[in-house]
């Protein structure tokens, strides 16, 4: 598989966020949408974006540590931000 080419390992995007972001859907948010994001694919910044403008979303914007995964075996920012709730 080549990391390089996200569309050969996931839905492309369209599939992946041709969604619409309802009011029912928004009412099923308790308190708040918090997103980790660092240097990723192109569609899924633009994701947050989205987020950011139509749910409200904080962002918590991590430098330099590409898409996150299950490769990741610590990521201290997200036990602060549920210790933080």
């Amino acid at each position: 598989m080549d990391r390089d080419e996200p569309e050969k390992l996931f839905p492309n995007e369209e599939e992946s966020y041709a969604f619409p972001i309802t009011p029912a859907l928004t009412e099923q948010i308790r308190d708040r949408v918090v997103v980790l994001v660092s240097n990723d694919w192109d569609f899924i910044l633009r994701a947050v974006n989205m987020y950011e403008k139509v749910l409200d979303a904080r962002t918590i914007r991590l430098e330099d540590r590409g898409h996150f995964s299950f490769l990741i075996p610590e990521l201290p920012e997200l036990m602060e931000e549920i210790v933080r709730t």
